[in-house]
């Protein structure tokens, strides 16, 4: 079975992915196609969870307690877990949309100072390659701010976030991806999604 055109969000936490992807999805779906959103588990009840754990035995906090790379490739885990289906979809899906890749996984190691990057590489190699990769892009104070706004209880540190951007920004693949300005309307941002989409897929598809 042929694999559909694969459509990844990536970026900051706070630049609006969600949101673009059901809006994208909906916008083919009016136009009669088939789309298949393959989901992102959330890991804010691990973190939370962890984080009580490492404080009862006296760690200010999971990362203190696991230190950067037993955390990296245990969260990387639960990702590869999601993402080891990535590209099958139910039959007649005439595009899937991913909430995120393994770029993600690759940028959090060296953000995070891990030295088992190439043991995330390889756990994440033969995966399909997304058609295209979008990256959100959104300055890391706005980013912190969003998600303050939504839950002020959830982790977010703008120094994580600016070297997280910075990661990103140096892997090799990045070059390859399509930058979109997440600071503005979702509306506007919703219309440089389309087009890059419709750029590189045409409009019908």
């Amino acid at each position: 079975m042929t694999t559909p055109p694969i459509v990844a969000f990536i970026g900051l936490d706070g630049a609006g992915k969600s949101t673009q992807i059901e809006m994208l999805k909906a916008a083919y779906e009016a136009r009669g196609l088939s789309v298949f959103v393959h989901p992102n588990p959330s890991l804010q009840g691990l973190s939370a969870r962890l984080d009580e754990v490492a404080v009862e035995h006296g760690y200010d906090d999971r990362f203190a307690m696991l230190g950067p790379d037993t955390h990296k490739i245990m969260t990387a885990a639960v990702k590869w877990m999601a993402m080891s289906s990535l590209g099958t979809a139910p039959e007649g899906t005439d595009l899937i949309i991913a909430d995120r890749y393994a770029y993600c996984q690759i940028a959090a190691a060296d953000a995070l100072g891990a030295s088992n990057r190439w043991l995330i590489e390889g756990l994440f190699r033969g995966l399909p390659e997304p058609t295209l990769t979008l990256f959100m892009d959104l300055d890391p104070a706005l980013s912190v701010a969003r998600v303050k706004a939504r839950d002020p209880q959830e982790w977010i540190d703008h120094g994580f976030l600016t070297r997280m951007r910075a990661a990103y920004a140096a892997l090799p693949q990045a070059s390859a991806w399509t930058w979109i300005d997440a600071d503005a309307t979702f509306e506007e941002v919703h219309r440089r999604v389309l087009a890059a989409v419709e750029a590189k897929l045409g409009e019908a598809r």
